[in-house]
């Protein structure tokens, strides 16, 4: 009983594919084959298959290329469980042995046998579809034929009982037993044997879906080649008249369609046949290929019946249609259809362009019912016993579902499969079941293996089927949309899930926080803090260091502080996310008093890797050798350095920032050859080009190239680039970009364009790099042009330098280049255009940001901006300067 009812739903599936796909194809068929014939003078009604789509879509829109597939779809499952089911057996009467294959042979037997069995089902079915789809042909014809307007299926089969009784609908039997027999038989004959051909072997279980795609089409182009004349007459006899029939017969059909059209007459419509049978019968077999495989979706057993019941097929078919209706809906949900709630989210605009709506009803307080619940979050966070019990009973009753706990990969294969078993096997209804498929989709799923556009429709529409999603739910997807690209649809979810009065949790607030500051948005941010308060989650570690994390985005440092500062514990994750974000804002000697304080409480919270390099990185920017070295002895001291590269890569960078190249030199040749990584080669590069050390970067890209198996990215040419450049290494720049795209297969992007203008700028060679930026095959940005400027300048190419400015009108951020120009003006001695320049750039209020440079005295660094005139110290310092400058004099 379970391989007829996995033939049933393959069956079943492979009709449906079968019908999406190939239905308009057939209506086009249909209108040519019955189309009358014309009178002497005058052209027929549709002079092809193009002009007959193009006419449908006229007088009926869209919609007319589907017109009578009310019929095939209410029988689908009917029609091609028949055809399978029927094959099937034959199949196993056939085989030799349980597994054994069947020869092409044996598959023709079994494919007339279908054809035969299915005969009798289709001829009523194709009657009702072929009189829809060609009423809008004949009505105009002179015959008289099929003079009105069918509303439906029911209604051309009402119009056929009362002409001609049930006899009627079996009009055309003949030439349907002559299409089915023979066809069934070429089809399943040459796709078993073109599979056999291409699996090299009587074991096609191995075949791609490509292959089955191939056969399958090949299969279903084979059908019509063998049988199509018989398609046409039984077309014609199905459209004709009860009343005042044109034909009296098979027979009597072929022979006026002969004579009075010729053999051509008997292959009307073959084009658009073809066109549909193909793709049509490549789903079908694909659809039918992957139900049946037991790997990818077996379906659960169904109840053992009786051996007299198993006898009859009707019985079979309606104890497997509730079965066979969720495997249609669902797993067509997952294959062909978008998540029905997506158009819903898009047209809602969840982008939240009326954001004052959302940050109304976020001020608004939470109901007084909610602080009651607070108490109450270990229950709904944590399972009980008896939960887990069940949970684990659940697992031994259904193993499959210990996929979704497992550590394996997770494709996208998984997920098929997972979703449709859950689905037909009831589990749909159990929210723990439900939520770890959730989380298995949106969290667990491989970004490699399945699209986000994928994990998200697929991640709706799996929610919108939770009758009541618990709290584990809604922060999985609330978690998922926070980390994607419109991480306040995350925020949709969350007024969604407050007005079902549902209480988030201390995992919530984290998600929501990562999704405000995403948007850099500081008033939802306070707002969220103030319902973490009224919710009494404000202490919570967790939440806590979200906030901070959220303040220090959102670029309210003041507000960072007072989190930091009110926390009762605080853990790495604290200490590091306040040093990365004071870094972030330039604030590096703040951030590394930081530091010291979180050493100075050393016994109770450790430093972690990310603490230490964001700590080596403010030192590098800081430019402070005695920060640096003491940050290297600490390392030394604690075997760091020796356990992860990272820090050493950090330790490298901030040497090199520092200026102390023979450091960072032996810091990385201290790393041994076996660790070394990639960004350890490519720090070292970019610490050497940085300080114009061109040669010697050239030497240790050469030994990367020689001595280790990494291959360089873009990062390390921009470094090897950069350095050639500030070195007027113009060969080698030339040589080493050329090699991106010949040797590694890189191509360059803006930043290696704007290496090599800078390159042939600072040599002279201006107007071929400016030719470089005329053909680039991206627009160039400011970086590139203002190089290219500055070439202009240093070379005095006035014309060029025009030209540039010219195209930098077009960005935004252009002062800097009007500066540049401006200079170029008064080398030149054109001083009116200085002045007019200087004019434009006052009104715009366009200008340079203020230079910045930090120097070291003692233990103390100190910040210097170009026009600080506020600082306490600028006067005193003034005077230093003017004393020393007279002392100079002297």
């Amino acid at each position: 009983m379970g391989d007829v009812a996995k033939d049933l739903t393959a069956g079943t599936f492979g009709g449906a594919a079968q019908l999406i796909c190939g239905h308009p194809f057939d209506t086009i068929k249909v209108k040519l084959q019955s189309q009358p014939s014309p009178l002497p003078g005058q052209l027929p009604k549709y002079a092809g298959a193009i002009d007959a789509v193009k006419q449908t879509l006229a007088a009926e829109g869209p919609k007319g290329l589907y017109k009578g597939m009310g019929a095939p779809l209410a029988t689908v499952a009917a029609l091609n469980a028949v055809l399978f089911t029927v094959r099937g057996q034959m199949e196993a009467l056939l085989r030799s042995g349980p597994g054994t294959p069947l020869t092409v042979n044996q598959q023709v037997i079994c494919g007339a046998g279908a054809g035969a069995a299915v005969s009798f089902l289709a001829c009523p079915t194709e009657l009702i579809k072929c009189r829809l789809q060609a009423q809008s042909s004949m009505a105009t014809s002179s015959s008289g034929a099929i003079p009105v307007k069918y509303g439906g299926p029911m209604d051309v089969a009402r119009h056929v009982l009362q002409s001609a009784g049930v006899k009627g609908l079996f009009k055309g039997l003949i030439p349907t037993l002559a299409r089915e027999v023979p066809g069934n038989a070429a089809m399943f004959g040459v796709y078993e044997a073109l599979k056999q051909y291409l699996a090299g072997g009587q074991d096609t279980s191995s075949l791609g879906r490509g292959s089955q795609i191939l056969a399958g089409g090949v299969a279903g182009g084979a059908f019509w080649v063998f049988v199509y004349p018989t398609d046409v007459v039984k077309s014609v006899l199905q459209v004709d008249d009860f009343k005042n029939p044109k034909f009296s017969g098979s027979i009597d059909a072929v022979r006026k369609i002969f004579k009075s059209e010729g053999v051509k007459g008997l292959y009307k419509g073959f084009g658009p046949a073809m066109g549909r049978s193909v793709p049509a019968n490549a789903a079908c077999f694909l659809e039918e290929a992957l139900m049946a495989t037991e790997e990818l979706n077996r379906p659960p057993p169904l109840p053992q019946l009786s051996g007299k019941l198993e006898t009859y097929f009707s019985s079979a078919f309606f104890l497997s249609f509730d079965f066979t209706w969720k495997w249609c809906y669902f797993y067509f949900t997952v294959h062909f259809l978008p998540a029905p709630g997506l158009f819903q989210m898009r047209f809602k605009n969840v982008l939240l362009k009326g954001k004052s709506v959302v940050l109304n009803n976020l001020k608004k307080s939470f109901p007084p019912s909610y602080i009651g619940k607070t108490i109450n979050f270990s229950s709904q966070t944590i399972p009980s016993s008896s939960s887990w019990v069940q949970n684990n009973q659940l697992f031994q009753r259904h193993p499959r579902l210990q996929l979704l706990e497992g550590q394996c990969n997770k494709t996208i294969h998984h997920f098929k499969m997972l979703f449709s078993y859950v689905f037909v096997s009831g589990l749909h209804r159990n929210p723990f079941v439900m939520g770890r498929l959730l989380y298995f989709t949106l969290i667990e799923l491989e970004q490699s293996k399945c699209g986000i556009k994928e994990k998200f429709e697929y991640g709706v529409e799996i929610f919108n089927q939770i009758r009541k999603p618990n709290i584990f739910s809604w922060n999985t997807i609330i978690r998922f949309f926070a980390a994607s690209e419109k991480p306040m649809i995350a925020l949709h979810y969350y007024m969604k899930m407050l007005r079902q009065e549902m209480v988030p949790d201390k995992y919530t607030f984290p998600f929501l926080l990562q999704a405000c500051a995403a948007n850099f948005d500081l008033g939802l941010v306070e707002q969220v803090h103030s319902q973490t308060v009224q919710l009494g989650l404000d202490h919570d570690l967790f939440v806590q260091n979200s906030l901070l994390n959220a303040y220090i985005n959102c670029g309210s440092l003041s507000d960072a502080w007072s989190v930091f500062d009110e926390m009762p514990e605080r853990d790495v994750v604290s200490w590091t996310s306040l040093i990365s974000g004071l870094a972030s804002q330039s604030n590096y000697t703040e951030a590394l008093q930081v530091f010291k304080r979180l050493m100075a409480d050393y016994s109770q919270v450790q430093p972690n890797v990310a603490t230490i390099i964001s700590t080596m990185s403010v030192c590098g920017n800081l430019g402070s050798v005695d920060q640096t070295r003491s940050m290297h002895a600490l390392l030394e001291k604690a075997g760091w350095l020796k356990l992860d590269v990272s820090t050493a890569n950090s330790l490298i960078d901030s040497y090199a920032k520092c200026g102390n190249l023979c450091h960072a030199k032996r810091v990385f040749d201290d790393i041994e050859d076996t660790k070394k990584d990639l960004y350890s080669w490519t720090t070292i590069l970019s610490g050497f080009a940085m300080h114009g050390q061109g040669l010697d970067t050239l030497n240790l890209f050469s030994q990367m190239e020689q001595r280790c198996e990494l291959k360089p990215d873009t990062i390390t040419f921009v470094s090897v680039l950069s350095a050639c450049a500030h070195s007027g290494l113009i060969e080698e720049g030339k040589r080493i970009f050329e090699s991106m795209r010949t040797k590694y297969k890189i191509e360059p992007d803006l930043r290696h364009y704007g290496c090599i203008v800078d390159l042939l700028g600072r040599a002279g060679m201006v107007e071929r790099a400016y030719n470089i930026v005329e053909n680039m095959p991206m627009e160039p940005n400011l970086a590139i042009l203002g190089a290219l400027l500055s070439g202009c300048r240093l070379h005095n190419k006035l014309e060029f330098g025009e030209a540039v400015l010219r195209k930098i009108e077009f960005l935004k951020e252009r002062g800097g280049a009007r500066v540049l120009l401006s200079n170029m003006y008064a080398d030149g001695n054109q001083w009116n255009k200085v002045i007019n320049i200087r004019k434009e750039m006052r009104v715009t209020d366009q200008g340079k940001l203020p230079g910045r440079s930090w120097i070291q005295i003692k233990d103390g660094v100190y910040e210097f901006v170009a026009g600080n005139e506020i600082d306490s110290q600028a006067v005193e310092l003034h005077m230093v300067l003017e004393g020393l400058e007279k002392v100079s004099r002297l």
